[in-house]
C-alpha cells in the first residue's frame, strides 16, 4: 500500500505540527507496513522529520510548484492545484491520498483493495453541514483511492482551470476543478461502498479511546449515523477548533521532554 500526504503547512506554531505527527502515529498505528510519501515545498521542522525517519517507512520529499504557477498567478489555487494537484497527477503508481488533516481511525486496507474498480475514486462532501454544505453533491478531495494516476491528465485539467477562469460553481479549489472536469467528461468518480465514514467532517464526530489507546469515532447529528473510518478536519473543523481530544492527547505528547 501506498499512502501519499501533502504537508505544506508554514508551522509558524505549533498546532499545524502536532496535527501532522497525529497524521503520521494515526497512519503507522493502523497500517504499519503501509509505503508512506511526505510531500512538501520546503523541509519539515526537525522535529517532525526526525520522528517520520524513525519508523523507517517514510519517504520525505521536496518538490516545487509547478511553473504555470508564475504565469496564471491565482493565489487561491497556488497549494491545492499548483502543488497538491500538480503533484498527484504525476504518480506513476496507485496510491491513496489523504490530506494531512484527513486522520486515519482504522485501517485503509479496505480502500486499497477497491483501487482496480476504478482508475479514480473520490467521495462527496456530507450533506447538510450548516453553513457549508447543501443537498447538492459535491466532491472533497481529501481522501482520494486513486488506481490509476493517468486517468487525470493535469495539462488538461489546467486548461480546463484557466477557461472556466479559476471560477467554479461547487466550493474549493482542486476538489471543485476535479468535480467540474469528472462532471463534463461524465465520470462517476463515487464508489457504492466507499461513503462519508471514509471522510467524515470532524465537527460531527464524536470520539472515544479504547483500552488498548486506539481512537474510534461515530457521526453524531448527522444523517445517516454511522461509525467513522477516516475522520477529517477540513476547513474551520480543525482539532484544535473543535476540541478534539486526539488532538490535546497528541499535544500533551509532543510536549514530553525527549
Amino acid at each position: 500500500m501506498h499512502i501519499v500526504t501533502v504537508m505544506n503547512y508554514t508551522f509558524d506554531d505549533e498546532r499545524p505540527l502536532v496535527m501532522c505527527r497525529m497524521w503520521m502515529d494515526s497512519v503507522q498505528r493502523v497500517n504499519p507496513g503501509a509505503r508512506i510519501t511526505v510531500l512538501s515545498a520546503r523541509p519539515l521542522p526537525d522535529q517532525l522529520a526526525h520522528r517520520f525517519r524513525s519508523f523507517g517507512n517514510v519517504a520525505l520529499e521536496i518538490r516545487t510548484y509547478d511553473k504555470a504557477a508564475r504565469v496564471l498567478r491565482n493565489p487561491h489555487a497556488m497549494h491545492n492545484i499548483f502543488f497538491k494537484l500538480h503533484h498527484l497527477c504525476g504518480m506513476r503508481e496507485p496510491l491513496i491520498y489523504l490530506d494531512a488533516d484527513a486522520i486515519p481511525l482504522s485501517s485503509l486496507d479496505f480502500l486499497w483493495q477497491r483501487r482496480h474498480d476504478k482508475p479514480w475514486i473520490g467521495i462527496d462532501h456530507q450533506r447538510r453541514i450548516p453553513g457549508h454544505t447543501g443537498d447538492a453533491p459535491f466532491l472533497n478531495s481529501g481522501v482520494q483511492v486513486v488506481g490509476d494516476p493517468s486517468f487525470c491528465d493535469y495539462r488538461e485539467l489546467i486548461a480546463l482551470a484557466q477557461e472556466c477562469g479559476f471560477r467554479w460553481d461547487v466550493p474549493g479549489t482542486d476538489q471543485a476543478l476535479l468535480h467540474t472536469h469528472f462532471r463534463r467528461i461524465g465520470y462517476d468518480y463515487t464508489h457504492p461502498e466507499i461513503g462519508p465514514e471514509w471522510n467524515a467532517c470532524a465537527g460531527f464526530v464524536d470520539l472515544r479511546q479504547g483500552t488498548s489507546g486506539d481512537w474510534a469515532g461515530s457521526v453524531r447529528g448527522l444523517e445517516p449515523v454511522h461509525e467513522v473510518h477516516v475522520n477529517h478536519y477540513w476547513g474551520p473543523f480543525k482539532p484544535w477548533q473543535i476540541g478534539c481530544p486526539m488532538f490535546a492527547q497528541a499535544r500533551a505528547m509532543c510536549a514530553k521532554p525527549r
